[in-house]
């Protein structure tokens, strides 16, 4: 018999919390799944078996997307759990229920098992965004690996101590960048740059990445020239009680004004170097910001780029944009909060 599949209820979290064996908390997965845009309204499905017992979920993320004067909703499926040792097809469906919901699909990395089939799905890999890195406190860098294997610990730091070297640009002060709290949000990011294609922040969306309750959530308002171009979302996670390492979720778009980039990033490092954090992550797609980050000190760890896979598999020759005027960040999926 197959199984039921269901959008989450608010009951269901307790059964979530033991389907990941506690190691999400149910604060945690509320936070996930809940709909930026309506508290009471949850973005997942659940599998449920004859015995009406919870076996599966899934949930997803679903955005409006621009490019030039076209709007898409993309949908991305996230935190994608069976059972351990469950043997229906409760993930086959839950993932091609996903699947039913927006103009185009598109997933981020994923499990060898999962990438192994995604092309089943008629999903396929459009490229890799890129995740860049800044070491700032060598020691406590390489102490928050402690229960690593020390060959991986040693390899991870020579890698690390390359953007160590590199110097960080001074905060020239082009921009105005105030830190903001989460109750004074209340505009939506301009969409700016047509030749790009970019998700819709909204103010809402924003809002909901400051909530993330497993890492210290900071945002702050951007203006140039009295002119508000956007916010900034940035997350410092402790490690063991003892350590931060820090992540900056989201820029916006400043196409190549490089001068705006190089300034917000200048800001953002010493921020969080000042909270603390050993080091600080980006993940990216765009070659031009990429190249702005790397010259603010930043490296290219390619070890840890994440595949993008798309369906339908030609959307990107549609919609007519190049897989590197696509705007994407740490804002896309669950990424964000997760291994930093």
């Amino acid at each position: 018999m197959s199984e039921i599949i269901r959008l989450v209820k608010s009951a269901d979290f307790v059964h979530l919390h033991n389907l990941y064996q506690k190691r999400k908390s149910i604060s945690e997965l509320k936070w996930l799944l809940q709909d930026p845009d309506d508290s009471a309204k949850f973005n997942g499905y659940v599998a449920v078996n004859k015995e009406d017992t919870i076996v599966g979920m899934i949930g997803f993320i679903s955005s409006t997307y621009k490019f030039g004067d076209k709007e898409f909703i993309g949908v991305i499926p996230m935190s994608w759990k069976i059972e351990e040792g469950y043997k229906g097809m409760a993930g086959i469906q839950l993932f091609k229920k996903v699947l039913q919901h927006g103009d185009f699909n598109l997933t981020i990395e994923g499990s060898l098992l999962a990438q192994s089939i995604y092309p089943m799905f008629g999903l396929k890999n459009v490229g890799c965004s890129h995740t860049c890195m800044k070491l700032l406190k060598p020691l406590q860098y390489y102490l928050s690996f402690e229960n690593k294997p020390l060959y991986r610990r040693l390899g991870n730091f020579a890698i690390m101590l390359q953007s160590f070297i590199k110097k960080t640009p001074k905060v020239k002060g082009v921009l105005d960048i105030n830190e903001v709290n989460i109750n004074d949000i209340d505009k939506n990011v301009p969409y700016l740059y047509k030749n790009y294609l970019e998700k819709k922040m909204s103010a809402n969306y924003i809002k909901w990445l400051l909530k993330c309750p497993v890492n210290k959530s900071f945002g702050f308002e951007i203006y140039n020239k009295d002119k508000f171009i956007g916010y900034s979302v940035c997350y410092v996670h402790r490690i063991k009680g003892k350590y931060n390492r820090g992540r900056i979720v989201y820029i916006p778009n400043f196409e190549s004004n490089n001068l705006l980039s190089e300034d917000l990033i200048a800001f953002l490092t010493r921020f969080l170097k000042k909270k603390g954090c050993a080091s600080i992550s980006m993940s990216l797609m765009d070659l031009n910001l990429l190249n702005v980050v790397k010259g603010s000190g930043f490296i290219d760890y390619t070890s840890k780029d994440k595949p993008i896979f798309v369906r339908p598999s030609n959307i990107l020759e549609t919609i007519g944009v190049n897989v590197d005027n696509w705007y994407m960040q740490y804002t896309e999926g669950d990424k964000a909060y997760r291994n930093i």
